[in-house]
């Protein structure tokens, strides 16, 4: 299976902006036994300086691998189950530097357009030519990664990582320019969501400069069925486009 996988940021936001001869009228105008239509306008709002860079991640899954997964055949059409155990990243992000202060636009939040509640569609090729679609399903884990000054004892992220995840993060982290900090998982802390509003070090008494971030999207549980009544299926694939956008 390739999974391609194209990253969209989303950083401006454009609002339609409707032009008219300009008037002059007092609060409350009547014109014609009723108020004067509504006046649109609007503008161009666009996020500046996006520290983040995305990495995605193209997946080959070689059926033929015993840990792959299994490939069946039914009545109605093919079911791949992959191995629950096996995770596979499909996309990686990092801050092009140290972000001194927090500030409104560099929250990142990544979503799936494709995804109707986690169902994505698939493509399948069959030995006789023929081109059918089904769905896939499949779990999706984010893992946002912080660090700054105050987190002395390596970066946070949720406890449940697997030595390639881990390794992977450090990797990411060790490549942000600037970074020096000790370069492990601190467990003993948690990522506070709110670190990235402008005002938190006032509310909280903390003081949050320099810090570095980091993301990981993992995906796990693939399974596809495909309805056909051909016999064999040379090769499937699916895509996969976050879109990231910024708070």
């Amino acid at each position: 299976m390739r999974l391609s996988i194209m990253v969209i940021a989303t950083m401006v936001m454009n609002i339609s902006s409707v032009y008219s001869s300009q008037h002059s009228a007092g609060n409350g105008h009547w014109q014609g036994e009723m108020f004067a239509a509504v006046t649109e306008f609007g503008g161009k709002v666009s996020v500046q300086d996006v520290i983040w860079q995305w990495f995605p991640r193209s997946i080959l899954i070689n059926t033929e691998n015993s840990n792959a997964g299994e490939l069946k055949y039914t009545n109605t059409g093919v079911v791949y189950e992959g191995n629950k155990e096996q995770v596979y990243i499909v996309l990686e992000g990092r801050t092009s530097a140290l972000i001194k202060r927090p500030r409104p636009g560099i929250k990142p939040v990544i979503s799936f357009p494709e995804a109707d509640s986690l169902r994505f569609p698939v493509k399948g090729e069959f030995d006789n030519g023929e081109i059918h679609y089904g769905e896939m399903t499949f779990k999706v884990m984010q893992t946002p990664v912080y660090q700054d000054k105050t987190m002395n004892c390596g970066w946070v992220a949720h406890p449940e990582l697997s030595r390639e995840e881990v390794e992977v993060i450090r990797s990411t982290m060790a490549s942000i320019p600037g970074y020096s900090y000790t370069n492990t998982q601190d467990i003993s802390n948690s990522i506070d969501s709110r670190m990235f509003n402008y005002n938190f070090n006032e509310q909280s008494g903390n003081d949050i400069v320099d810090f570095a971030g980091g993301w990981l999207v993992t995906i796990k549980d693939i399974r596809f069925y495909i309805p056909s009544e051909s016999d064999k299926l040379n090769r499937w694939k699916g895509v996969l486009s976050p879109v990231v956008f910024y708070f």
